[in-house]
């Protein structure tokens, strides 16, 4: 995200801001997210980004309208590496007056979603000292509101004891400084159960107004995947 080489002819900033400042965007809003893995495949990479909670915040963020993506394919240490770069933005916000929207991932009814997530392969690591863990959950609202968490729970559906919550670390802007006031999460520390059905329980307040939220998906027979991508 950070460019240093000045000397290369194609530099136009050091920050991601820098660069869309040079391209003349005139921007209210504007992020990117930066993923590379030995594939040819740029939705391989794109599921990569969805797994990296941090990056997730800013691709599933409802201030941005626009999205332009940048896709190369390069050797590297004997293979092809798979470089994909996401700019996000938006010329201006929505209306003050608009309703925050509560917008929840994996999304209620999803199928197939992914058992784990690598958290060494994001930097910084939501959990340092942890290799493969469960997929993350999550749940955001735009950028100008404040989303406090009471509650936070993920349950698996099928297990004897459905009563009880899985192990996990909650996320949120009190605790880490990487995730935003207006987003939570909950990253399982082990990986999830494969072509299981799971309850995901959010109760919580955005701008002070309670709002609550259940929903439910199913996981995919997925064997671990390894993935790289850089910092949000």
């Amino acid at each position: 995200h950070y460019e240093t080489k000045k000397e290369n002819p194609f530099y136009t900033g050091h920050s991601p801001f820098d660069r869309i400042r040079a391209a003349q965007y005139a921007y209210a809003e504007a992020g990117e997210v930066v993923a590379r893995q030995p594939s040819s495949h740029p939705a391989a990479a794109v599921d990569a980004l969805m797994r990296a909670i941090y990056h997730r915040f800013i691709i599933l963020s409802s201030d941005f309208t626009y999205a332009g993506p940048g896709v190369m394919l390069k050797a590297h240490q004997g293979t092809e590496e798979l470089n994909v770069t996401v700019d996000f933005g938006a010329g201006a916000l929505a209306p003050e007056g608009n309703p925050p929207v509560l917008t929840v991932y994996p999304v209620d009814g999803h199928l197939g979603v992914a058992v784990d997530f690598n958290a060494a392969y994001e930097f910084p690591s939501p959990l340092p000292g942890y290799t493969r863990v469960g997929y993350p959950v999550s749940v955001q609202v735009e950028a100008r509101h404040t989303l406090v968490v009471d509650s936070f729970d993920l349950f698996e559906n099928a297990s004897a004891n459905a009563g009880r919550a899985l192990q996990a670390k909650l996320l949120t802007h009190n605790t880490d400084h990487e995730t935003p006031a207006h987003a939570a999460a909950l990253i399982p520390f082990s990986p999830l159960a494969p072509a299981t059905s799971y309850r995901a329980v959010f109760s919580g307040s955005i701008n002070g107004a309670k709002v609550s939220r259940i929903w439910q998906f199913t996981t995919a027979p997925d064997a671990p995947v390894t993935m790289t991508v850089a910092s949000p």
